[in-house]
């Protein structure tokens, strides 16, 4: 049988951290960027806020720890759901598409499928630009982040919801035995991944503000972008290789990539059979990709397809 007070109650927790990312950009708008558009991020995560105090206060004496893995596998379905629909108010208030439309756009960046409706990006309100890009950011790890706030509290089904959410299996290997502890050294690699992203393509001729914006959706190998010519902003292949790189250190297992720093053995990639053959499949199709377009006369060099 499904609990649906336990379940109503861990419900509140993503209501209350989308409330919290929205009243940060809320906060970046009124402060940083100072592009009027605080209002569409403060008023949906004050509402969210109440609504999430509410069912914590009216849910206290639940016992939590009563919880199933069928209420768990619930909680996490839904979630995806609430953020989705959260996620979208304030793309439909800035930029006062439909709700068909701002929902499409929320979950297309939570997913990291990476299409988009929006159009004019170029002009669009940098705190919203960057909104867009964190949502798609943090769908990289998916449901990861509530696993860390609430699963592991309860001692149910994190282990496998981890398999089933972080991009690429962590196999039957656990990082540590606490499952939390995994979720952290995940998020840590995560993060890490993408500070060296942001750092790169600062180097490489972008600005903060967008190498910062196209590290989130680089990683997560989402694909946003705050301009409507994308990577191709900036003309440069050097921009271009950067991403190529990040794409790639961001689809291959994050347990491996821990797992290499740790035991600092870069051999383990080689020896990791997945990550193998994704790198003979994608080198291919890069190679066939190539010789084609040099074939055509596309590019005039080799290495700048």
């Amino acid at each position: 049988m499904i609990n649906w007070k336990i379940t109503f109650r861990l419900l509140a927790f993503p209501i209350l951290w989308m409330s919290i990312v929205q009243l940060i950009f809320a906060a970046l708008s009124a402060f940083l960027f100072k592009d009027n558009v605080s209002v569409s991020f403060l008023l949906p995560a004050s509402i969210m806020l109440f609504t999430a105090s509410v069912i914590l206060l009216k849910t206290q004496n639940v016992d939590s720890s009563l919880a199933n893995f069928r209420d768990a596998l619930i909680y996490a379905t839904a979630t995806w759901v609430i953020a989705g629909f959260l996620g979208a108010i304030p793309i439909i208030l800035v930029t006062k598409v439909s709700f068909t439309d701002g929902m499409f756009e929320s979950i297309s960046a939570l997913t990291t499928t990476g299409a988009t409706i929006l159009s004019g990006l170029d002009d669009m309100p940098r705190t919203f630009l960057l909104y867009r890009q964190f949502l798609q950011w943090m769908g990289g790890l998916g449901i990861v982040i509530f696993v860390v706030a609430i699963l592991p509290m309860l001692n149910i089904g994190g282990m496998k919801l981890l398999k089933a959410e972080t991009p690429g299996p962590i196999k039957d290997e656990k990082l540590s035995p606490r499952i939390a502890n995994t979720a952290h050294y995940l998020w840590s690699v995560y993060l890490s991944i993408t500070v060296l992203c942001t750092v790169s393509y600062y180097f490489a001729g972008m600005t903060f503000y967008d190498a910062l914006a196209h590290a989130l959706t680089t990683v997560s190998t989402g694909g946003f972008s705050t301009h409507d010519a994308s990577m191709w902003f900036y003309k440069s292949h050097l921009i271009l290789w950067v991403a190529n790189l990040f794409m790639i250190a961001g689809a291959i297992n994050f347990a491996l990539h821990f797992r290499v720093v740790h035991k600092r053995a870069l051999g383990s990639y080689y020896a990791d059979e997945e990550t193998r053959y994704f790198i003979y499949i994608i080198t291919t199709l890069a190679v066939l990709s190539g010789v084609i377009l040099y074939s055509h006369d596309t590019y005039s060099s080799f290495l700048s397809h």
